[in-house]
């Protein structure tokens, strides 16, 4: 190895041939400040606050200096390394430079950024702020980071697509920082170790708020009123809560004990539940009302599938994907027959027949409405998910039912 022997801050150092100033000086743990540089890229322009002053830059036949051309000024992040070089990191004309840029700099910076992964997430959560804590092993620091913002990260860690990966700044070196996987990881950490998070409360407020719904929105909405110290109640139509965590996701991706164990996190806060009270029903807003709750809160979900643009769409043993997964979820005992096909090719459409072969369908038929396999549903690893038992059709021409032994089979032709 070819070795070179330079000056800095006017200690003699050897280093290999064919480093920058900066490498040169990070190796030999020297600090040089820089904006732009991150190992493994190439600057897209230079800051300039990482120059260095080469008094024998002249001599050495350097030509990218940097400043008014009077200085020796050169940016250490592209200026490779020369034998007999005498650099300064920290000279009056290096820190002025320095000083000069970032005022510039600054000129043209509005407020404080905000990471892309961050703006990209739709809670808002302090991406940076929890993995920094997973990386010192504060994971109970991290847990609680994250339920500033979204209150059911056991289940979200689990069914996140993920916005803030496909933005992570990490991708210009090599990949995205598996950012859902952390969060999962800090959430069952914390369910083995079984810590108490002791969510913080406000002083109590003396208002009563009534809360429609026991889903993702309802329980959001009665985290966040209890922590500023309001006394929440929820109704809900069904014997558990959950919503489409409960009744919408497999149970191989949302565990029931999982979402239980998170549910439970939330209701001992100090919320109360009112289980299989369905408004219309069993209550109206006026009874609330009258109960003396101070505000209203309706998150009853979207249960209502849209109808399915297809021939004989209520024939038997048609189901939307919404109306399947719940029935799965409920423990129905449905016959299911031997063959089953899915219309779709989106993540619901990928759950519904992983399902269908669990429930041990022997053959399922992905039919995607389109002469290619474009979607990328983020539920499966491969864009094509390989599993065992399906097969993958573009869109027919047509749909035709037949209908054989009291069942109604759907069958594609072109």
């Amino acid at each position: 190895m070819a070795t070179i022997t330079l000056s800095i801050n006017g200690n003699e150092i050897v280093a290999e041939k064919g480093l920058t100033v900066l490498e040169v000086a990070k190796r030999s743990q020297i600090t040089i400040p820089t904006l732009c540089w991150v190992k493994g890229t190439v600057p897209r322009k230079a800051c300039e606050i990482c120059v260095v002053e080469i008094a024998n830059g002249d001599e050495l036949g350097l030509k990218s200096r940097v400043g008014d051309g009077e200085n020796r000024l050169y940016c250490a992040c592209t200026t490779l390394a020369q034998d007999g070089m005498e650099i300064a990191t920290d000279s009056e004309a290096v820190i002025a430079h320095r000083q000069q840029r970032l005022a510039i700099i600054s000129q043209t910076h509005f407020g404080d950024c905000k990471a892309p992964c961050n703006l990209t997430c739709p809670g808002q959560i302090n991406v940076q702020g929890y993995i920094a804590h997973v990386a010192k092993g504060e994971y109970i620091e991290a847990l609680r980071l994250i339920m500033e913002r979204n209150p059911v990260p056991f289940s979200v860690g689990r069914v996140c697509p993920r916005f803030c990966e496909t933005r992570c700044r990490r991708i210009l070196v090599d990949e995205p920082v598996s950012i859902n996987h952390l969060k999962r990881f800090v959430a069952d950490w914390c369910m083995a170790h079984h810590i108490d998070l002791k969510i913080p409360r406000e002083r109590p407020t003396g208002k009563r708020i009534a809360v429609i719904g026991g889903g993702p929105a309802g329980l959001s909405c009665a985290y966040f009123l209890t922590r500023k110290g309001h006394q929440v109640t929820i109704f809900e139509a069904n014997p558990k809560l959950g919503g489409a965590l409960r009744y919408g996701f497999p149970e191989y991706k949302i565990p029931k004990e999982v979402l239980d164990y998170e549910i439970n996190t939330i209701l001992k806060m100090g919320i109360s539940i009112m289980l299989s009270q369905k408004w219309g029903r069993d209550f109206t807003l006026q009874d609330l009302r009258d109960q003396g709750f101070d505000a209203i809160f309706i998150g009853t979900g979207a249960g209502v599938d849209q109808p399915m643009d297809i021939p004989c769409a209520s024939r038997e043993h048609v189901y939307t994907a919404t109306r399947f997964l719940r029935m799965i979820n409920e423990g129905r005992d449905l016959d299911l027959g031997r063959k089953a096909a899915v219309i779709g090719g989106n993540n619901i459409a990928m759950e519904v027949a992983r399902s269908l072969i669990r429930k041990g369908v022997d053959e399922v038929t992905i039919i995607y409405p389109g002469p290619n396999w474009k979607c990328r549903p983020t539920s499966v690893i491969s864009k094509r998910p390989s599993t065992r038992g399906s097969s993958f059709c573009s869109w027919p021409h047509r749909l035709k039912y037949v209908a054989t032994r009291k069942k109604t089979i759907a069958s594609a032709s072109n």
